[in-house]
């Protein structure tokens, strides 16, 4: 027991003393959209799944963004990444929707990481900007909330599943 106290201070001073090896993060989004397009949802699969969705041929805009998190080697189960999709009219040019406006859009979103599973989104809070630039690209940006009931049979909770990006959207040929 006297050699435990001694050897337990040398490793806790070691741990805070210690050297920690620099992680540069390579996150990594892609953002496209598809002409003469439809989305369609499977809502027999799991949520959160991204076979979960298909991108089929029809008279629409679907817009697919995509964002992953280049995980740190030094942290254990810190990977994410998640994939938004949803369709707009053909001829749309621009428009704002706040809140759960965002729902009528009646978009997918998904997840994957070591985080809490939920089940479909209740409501949303923020907002959705689009602009049409040009033939061939728009700027969308989110900065908004999904929200979920969570209950794990002892209590009951809300949980917000923050969905923020800036981008410039690419037509996928």
């Amino acid at each position: 027991m006297k050699l435990l106290i001694p050897a337990l201070l040398l490793l806790l001073n070691a741990c805070v003393t210690g050297e920690v090896i620099p992680h540069e993060t390579g996150n990594e989004s892609n953002s496209v959209y598809y002409e003469n397009a439809k989305l369609e949802i499977n809502k027999e699969t799991d949520f959160g799944t991204q076979d979960r969705f298909k991108i089929r041929e029809g008279k629409k805009l679907v817009f697919v963004h995509f964002y992953k998190y280049e995980d740190n080697p030094q942290i254990a189960d810190d990977e994410f990444q998640s994939i938004m999709a949803f369709e707009l009219p053909a001829d749309f040019e621009s428009g704002t929707y706040l809140d759960n406006e965002i729902l009528e859009l009646d978009p997918f979103y998904g997840y994957s990481c070591y985080c809490v599973p939920v089940n479909e989104y209740k409501g949303a809070e923020g907002s959705l900007e689009i602009t049409k630039l040009s033939a061939g690209q728009y700027s969308i940006k989110a900065d908004f909330d999904f929200l979920y009931d969570f209950d794990n049979g002892t209590t009951q909770t809300e949980i917000r599943w923050d969905v923020k990006f800036d981008e410039t959207f690419i037509e996928k040929k």
